[in-house]
């Protein structure tokens, strides 16, 4: 990793930007009876917001300037038994236009919970007029985006600043 590191410190990493859904995509709900063990998908709400950052590593309040700004884009998360499984919801907005944020708690990837949380986030922007884009950091995030209906990725390079060895883990 560290022979990837530019000589000014920025770390090239690879990523993925989606910008449309397929048009014969359906944009359908999860119900909750989708999910083994009893798993339950709802709509985010204000208590929900400060759990994505604390359970889930999300930190989509800082392009948006409270809760409530957030949370006029819709949101759901998937738990069970109080614990959080995964959430989607917007990461930033312009209007009409929204970047989908997702994430799934670590012990629980490889579950159809993102999917899901993603299926039907994307059916609640389709219900509200919003015009969702992808992001994707990873592989996986790139398979799902596609699988939910994304099309056309453009890859492209971004740029990190890494300071230390340890901030250079937390990126890969």
């Amino acid at each position: 990793v560290l022979e990837d590191v530019w000589i000014d410190g920025r770390v090239p990493v690879v990523r993925w930007s989606f910008q449309n859904i397929a048009p014969d995509t359906p944009a359908k709900k999860v119900q909750a009876e989708c999910f083994p063990g009893g798993a339950q998908i709802r709509s985010l709400e204000i208590q929900d917001v400060e759990r994505l950052s604390k359970e889930l590593g999300m930190e989509v309040l800082q392009n948006f300037e409270n809760e409530e700004k957030l949370l006029n884009y819709g949101g759901v998360i998937v738990e069970r038994n109080g614990l959080l499984l995964s959430a989607c919801c917007a990461f930033a907005a312009i209007g009409a236009e929204v970047e989908v944020a997702v994430s799934t708690c670590p012990g629980h990837r490889r579950q159809g919970h993102a999917y899901a949380a993603a299926q039907a986030y994307l059916a609640d922007c389709n219900e509200r007029g919003l015009h969702p884009s992808w992001d994707a950091s990873s592989m996986a995030s790139r398979q799902l985006a596609m699988r939910l209906g994304f099309i056309a990725p453009v890859e492209y390079i971004a740029q990190y600043r890494a300071v230390s060895p340890t901030e250079i883990d937390k990126i890969f």
